[in-house]
């Protein structure tokens, strides 16, 4: 029996959001199950989504994901989306 195969998805601005992200000093794992980054930086670690400009809702697993963990689910659209998040993360 074989799995049925889906192709994976790559929003358009993510190669861009994660040049900024490892400018800014952050190691970042891509991922894409259950999340699309995992993103580290002194220590931190925070659950990045990439999506593409002002579409791109959550899909249920990942709300469920976010809710499980009870942490927050960074969603980054663009990369001065990036650059406001990447200010505000000691």
């Amino acid at each position: 029996m074989t799995l049925p195969r889906y192709a994976v998805r790559v929003d358009r601005s993510a190669a861009a959001i994660v040049e900024v992200l490892r400018a800014a000093g952050f190691h970042v794992e891509l991922l894409k199950v259950p999340c699309d980054a995992l993103c580290s930086r002194h220590g931190h670690w925070h659950c990045v989504e990439l999506k593409s400009g002002k579409g791109g809702k959550l899909t249920p697993a990942q709300v469920r994901f976010r809710d499980r963990a009870r942490a927050p689910l960074v969603v980054l659209r663009d990369v001065d989306a990036a650059l406001d998040w990447v200010a505000t993360v000691p």
